[in-house]
């Protein structure tokens, strides 16, 4: 169960700030997580992504419905976090996702 914030919101252990997770993507887990009917598309390109961050995202993922693009592009993310990512998105995570980018991370640049 999460805990309330200061100011009236809910945090989770992922989406409590720390200096590790970038903003961006606190803020996209916040939505992640709430599975909002509305949030449809989550661009999380160039924001720094690693293999860790994936662990959190796959966490999001895990209930989430309505989702149905992710651009996780121009990251660095490596082969680690591909795999992290293939068996959340095998065993449910992102149910309607439809679109994942991928382009640009670590492990295809090498």
């Amino acid at each position: 169960m999460g805990r309330r914030g200061g100011r009236g919101e809910t945090n989770t252990p992922e989406t409590t700030a720390s200096s590790s997770v970038p903003r961006r993507l606190r803020s996209c887990l916040s939505l992640l997580h709430a599975n909002d009917e509305d949030t449809l598309w989550v661009s999380l390109s160039a924001c720094h992504i690693n293999d860790e961050h994936v662990g959190l995202i796959c966490s999001a993922l895990e209930h989430n419905t309505h989702v149905l693009s992710l651009d996780l592009s121009a990251n660095d993310i490596s082969i680690a976090g591909f795999e992290a990512l293939s068996a959340c998105l095998v065993n449910g995570g992102g149910l309607d996702m439809i679109e994942l980018d991928l382009r640009g991370n670590k492990q295809l640049r090498e």
